[in-house]
């Protein structure tokens, strides 16, 4: 067994900026870990897992530190497969397919996309697999969502033996609730190009001519969403593993704060030792908190739910934080309140000051049945942003090592 994670490149994570300046988006922190640590995590449980592949075209030493302290905490081999350019999400797997499969002697091969939230039930998903392995090659973790969002993924028809009939990426009507999860368990025929060429007589249903699959060209570029999960739906190949556990895309900055409540009432659920126990701290918590060793917070401060804070971090008296993530070295002053808000590193924030990323605290949520793919507003500061004192700031991005003196509502202060 092995797996794959997609992370993409340095033009991939636009939407994640101002925190992708500094690090790549999948290296930024969830629940107090960098966001493919949950991915690891849960590939090593699984049995018979050899290696840990991290597929995409960043510079392969940006990884390093990342790869080398990871493999060390599972003692599992990691490995960075690099492209020289962007393949989609596909096209590496097939360049990369010898690696990745140890000379096709790994039976299966997990697909993860590193840019989402899930509890990862990889070897339910692999058991799964296994039973249907000779009629399926493929398998594809999915999961429901409000009707109202599920034009904004790749969404899929299955009948009720679990085979996929139908899938589309971002479809322009409604087809199902139905949703691709990101998670995918392969056999490694799927990756021979032949597996994207038409049958025979999908050829000659299109095309006028003799069918020749040796003379057709693929292009190296292949997505996942739009070439191979499609031909592989058209000739039966897939099938359905229904998640119902919690699960989010983080495409945003702004996703990092509902992917940190994720995890963190996941920890609390299965195994609070993950979370900073407040019968070993002086300040207040309430709900799930993760504050590092090292960073000085005020006894009288209230910490709360889904709060992380990372090293050297300095929280002053009376000040109250929730559903917020605050990078090193970030300097928080007396009688402020942060919430739903990301500091980036060697932020600061004055007295009296109010960081919020809702109209109030007590704002309701969009409509929406499921809880979670209701959209709230978030504020970001980039790193070294500096907010005065005894303002308010309000739904707004802010670029690195800005100041603000006023008051500001719903910007992009670039």
């Amino acid at each position: 067994l092995s797996a794959v994670l997609l992370i993409g490149g340095p033009t991939g994570a636009t939407q994640f900026r101002p925190l992708s300046f500094d690090r790549p988006k999948q290296l930024f922190p969830i629940a107090g870990k960098p966001m493919i640590y949950h991915h690891i995590a849960a590939c090593s449980k699984v049995i018979g897992l050899e290696e840990v592949f991290l597929l995409g075209d960043f510079p392969k030493d940006v990884f390093t530190p990342f790869i080398n302290a990871t493999s060390a905490e599972f003692n599992i081999k990691i490995s960075y497969l690099q492209e020289e350019k962007p393949l989609g999400t596909a096209g590496g797997l097939f360049q990369f397919f010898s690696q990745i499969t140890n000379k096709n002697t790994r039976n299966y091969i997990f697909v993860l996309h590193s840019d989402i939230c899930c509890t990862f039930p990889l070897q339910e998903l692999l058991d799964f697999h296994a039973k249907r392995a000779s009629e399926f090659s493929a398998t594809m973790m999915g999961t429901k969502v409000d009707k109202a969002a599920a034009h904004t993924y790749g969404c899929y028809v299955s009948d009720a033996s679990s085979r996929m009939l139908h899938y589309a990426e971002h479809p322009e009507s409604y087809i199902s609730d139905t949703i691709n999860a990101g998670v995918y368990i392969f056999s490694p025929e799927v990756f021979t190009k032949t597996v994207l060429l038409p049958s025979e007589s999908e050829f000659e249903h299109e095309h006028a001519g003799t069918y020749d699959p040796l003379v057709t060209e693929i292009d190296e570029v292949i997505s996942m969403e739009r070439d191979l999960i499609p031909s592989l739906v058209d000739k039966s190949k897939v099938s359905v593993y229904e998640y119902t556990g919690f699960w989010r895309s983080i495409k945003n900055a702004g996703g990092a704060v509902y992917a940190n409540e994720q995890y963190m009432n996941w920890y609390a659920k299965t195994n609070p030792n993950l979370l900073t126990n407040l019968k070993e701290v002086k300040f207040e918590i309430l709900g799930s908190v993760i504050v590092h060793p090292s960073a000085h917070i005020d006894p009288s401060a209230k910490l709360g739910p889904n709060v992380y804070v990372g090293p050297n971090v300095k929280i002053g008296s009376g000040t109250r934080i929730h559903n917020a993530i605050i990078l090193d070295n970030v300097v928080i002053q007396d009688r402020s309140c942060v919430m739903y808000a990301i500091f980036g590193e060697e932020s600061s924030v004055g007295a009296w000051t109010r960081i919020e990323g809702l109209p109030s605290a007590t704002a309701p949520l969009l409509e929406g049945r499921d809880a979670r793919f209701r959209r709230q507003g978030i504020t970001v500061f980039g790193k070294g942003v500096t907010a005065g004192s005894e303002i308010i700031i309000r739904n707004c991005i802010v670029m690195p090592h800005k100041g603000i003196k006023n008051s500001v509502f719903n910007e992009i202060i670039l």
